[in-house]
């Protein structure tokens, strides 16, 4: 028996690695930002399942039809380093394709207001003397928010848990997170709606399931994949373009 036989939408995949693009998304999940972006074209998918049903067999090989077969990504990361994979490799990968959206630069500027009106709703929190501890950890979380690095229901709870009295959230804050939360979803929906937007496929890799390079490309330039080089999405970014070259190296 597989490990995953209670999650009946991870999937199989086997693809060819073909290039990236830093884009601005905004995820199924709530995550916005800017996030480097690994494209990934199908060859096949499978359900990771022992017995799938006809259903989940159909809608694996759709996606690995045209049109579809070619809107995949992964994010750049450290798992990406430590897999080897390069551009013009095939690899398979376990994992889930999540929903996305490629943003127009209008509507990058009408989410990056709308995230502006979600940290100044907790103005009034920040001003009410809170000890610097907390306010330091508050301002790391909309760091992380406004990186892409959390989603929005995670970014919330830990609002949630530095802002409890006794142990229980106060109720001015907890209308706060509800009228940010509404703000939020709102935007979601219309962002998903709007033609002007790219809809694609963000693949999360399941944990524990690395990806494998499955025919490798010449050359034996790899990334380091130190984890301290991948601890912000600066230095992130620096590898990431060390990574496109890679590719284009062992070509030529």
């Amino acid at each position: 028996m597989r490990r995953h036989d209670h999650h009946d939408t991870l999937l199989f995949f086997q693809g060819l690695i073909e290039g990236g693009q830093t884009a601005t998304i905004l995820t199924q999940d709530g995550r916005f930002g800017e996030l480097d972006l690994v494209h990934y074209v199908l060859k096949f998918a499978d359900p990771d399942l022992d017995n799938p049903t006809d259903a989940q067999i159909e809608r694996a090989a759709r996606l690995a039809a045209p049109p579809t077969r070619n809107q995949f990504y992964f994010p750049f990361g450290r798992d990406i380093a430590e897999s080897t994979a390069r551009i013009d490799e095939s690899v398979t990968v376990t994992g889930e394709p999540q929903p996305f959206v490629l943003l127009s630069p209008a509507n990058r500027h009408k989410a990056e207001n709308v995230r502006k009106k979600i940290f100044n709703m907790a103005q009034w929190w920040r001003t009410a003397g809170q000890p610097s501890s907390l306010l330091h950890i508050s301002l790391g979380l909309d760091k992380r928010f406004a990186g892409g690095l959390l989603t929005f229901a995670s970014y919330q709870s830990q609002w949630r848990e530095i802002t409890k009295v006794n142990g229980k959230t106060p109720r001015n804050v907890s209308h706060q997170l509800s009228e940010q939360k509404r703000l939020w979803t709102d935007l979601l929906k219309q962002m998903r709606a709007d033609p002007t937007n790219t809809q694609r496929y963000l693949i999360l890799p399941a944990p524990g399931e690395g990806m494998q390079v499955v025919e490798p490309i010449a050359g034996q330039e790899f990334l380091d994949h130190d984890p301290a080089l991948y601890t912000t999405p600066v230095i992130r970014h620096e590898q990431y373009l060390k990574w496109l070259k890679l590719g284009q190296q062992a070509q030529s």
